[in-house]
């Protein structure tokens, strides 16, 4: 991943590779992303094409939207890659086995981009018994901890696009952790860190 947010026409390169990407791989057409998107065939044909030079932000939540992903995601990484790594277990992959590791909260914006292979090697570990992918835990401390008991840890689906009322970590424009209630809450500059699945309490 690419672990900063990249230049206009880096960005617009990003989209139409991810768009083209998720088409073929959801087995799309252009055709079926309008009728089920709303944006007009034109738009979408101009977009791919390169005739467009900046897509309004709504085209792009609405795409983002649409193949289940954030506006970030969709115009700063490559989803391609993405989803290679959550299919793979390995230190270069973000499949977990059962282990997951526990990062301290103000270590969390230095090592967000990590596979998972990587944090568990350098990582104290905890346990998560289910069959998903990119689970890191987060250790509270004093940014977080107005929400939860400082020391818990945080489990979280890391880069998942949460629904409606799920609760969620994200990062700020100015490199705040913050809590967001609502997808509606989430502004359009922040990062989603991930889905906040449980807190565990620490016994000291």
């Amino acid at each position: 991943m690419s672990g900063g947010i990249i230049n206009n026409i880096d960005r617009r390169k990003k989209l139409i590779n991810n768009v083209n990407y998720l088409i073929k791989s959801r087995e799309e057409t252009r055709t079926s992303l309008s009728n089920r998107t709303g944006i007009t065939r034109t738009t979408i044909y101009n977009i791919l094409d390169g005739k467009v030079k900046s897509v309004q932000n709504k085209t792009v939540e609405r795409l983002a939207d649409f193949f289940g992903t954030t506006c970030y995601i969709i115009e700063n990484e490559n989803i391609e890659d993405i989803e290679i790594l959550d299919r793979t277990t390995a230190v270069h992959g973000n499949k977990n086995p059962s282990a997951v590791p526990i990062i301290d909260e103000n270590e969390l914006t230095k090592t967000i981009y990590k596979t998972i292979g990587e944090l568990i090697i350098t990582h104290p570990i905890t346990y998560f018994f289910q069959n998903e992918t990119n689970i890191i835990g987060v250790k509270v401390g004093n940014q977080l901890s107005d929400i939860f008991s400082i020391n818990s840890i945080l489990i979280i689906k890391r880069f998942s696009v949460p629904k409606s009322n799920e609760l969620m970590l994200t990062l700020t424009n100015n490199q705040q952790l913050t809590i967001r209630r609502n997808r509606d809450d989430i502004h359009y500059t922040d990062k989603i860190i991930g889905i906040i699945l449980e807190e565990r309490l620490i016994d000291e």
